[in-house]
């Protein structure tokens, strides 16, 4: 779940939602009822390492359910956090991180601004500001 979420930007509630459409990760009804697209074309590594991490965690929702998952999944964030002696920062972090890491790709491409704009739609903002609030 954590590569997961560390691979799309998705949040916690919206790892069961996601599906890949050819080129795209989908994530329905995300946070506002509004629907996700992150476009992977020019990152297929990365589209193929999701596919993989989205059989594992659906495998994982049919043999544990999702309320089990959900529950869990923090305190495996930290128990791990701290088996590594890392800071733990929850789970939500692994979104952070996204934000952080796209907005570095894309900046040398785009410009830093239409970097920010680009990752805003795909992590699900309205705001520029609240994108730059992840680190970006």
């Amino acid at each position: 779940m954590a590569c997961f979420q560390y691979n799309t930007g998705a949040r916690v509630g919206d790892l069961k939602k996601i599906k890949v459409e050819g080129s795209r990760v989908v994530i329905e009804k995300s946070k506002g009822g509004r629907t996700r697209y992150i476009d992977y074309s020019d990152r297929p590594q990365k589209l193929e390492q999701i596919k993989r991490d989205l059989k594992v965690v659906r495998e994982a929702i049919q043999t544990k359910g999702w309320k089990e998952l959900r529950e869990t999944y923090p305190r495996s964030v930290k128990n791990a956090a701290r088996a590594i002696g890392d800071i733990y920062g929850g789970p939500h972090n692994f979104r952070a991180n996204y934000v952080q890491e796209r907005v570095k790709e894309l900046t040398p491409k785009v410009g830093y601004e239409k970097a920010l704009q680009v990752v805003e739609k795909e992590i699900g903002h309205n705001r520029v500001d609240m994108t730059k609030h992840y680190g970006g």
